[in-house]
């Protein structure tokens, strides 16, 4: 090997370091993953108040975590506990890397 391959395959393996662990997830990233599982689960049309309709509208007030009374999806960061994230946090940890 000379020595400008050289250089450049010990320049890269600085720059982009070793392999390693992936970092553990920030409760924000935990948060969004609970939110989007919520709103995947949900069965019909209009989960949250954002989501958009069959005719591309905003479901705003019609969406479920709107209505009254039945089911109310996990539309935003502040419906998610501090024990929701400490739960999913330890099932993530539970869960074997690939």
């Amino acid at each position: 090997m000379n020595r400008t391959t050289y250089a450049l395959l010990l320049a890269t393996t600085f720059f982009l370091g070793c392999p390693s662990e992936a970092a553990e997830p920030t409760d924000s990233q935990i948060k969004q993953t609970l939110i989007d599982e919520s709103v995947k689960a949900y069965k019909g049309a209009c989960p949250c108040p954002y989501s958009v309709d069959a005719n591309g509208k905003k479901c705003a007030e019609q969406s479920a975590y709107r209505t009254p009374g039945g089911v109310r999806p996990k539309c935003y960061a502040s419906d998610i506990s501090a024990s929701a994230v400490a739960e999913k946090r330890k099932a993530m940890a539970a869960t074997p890397k690939q």
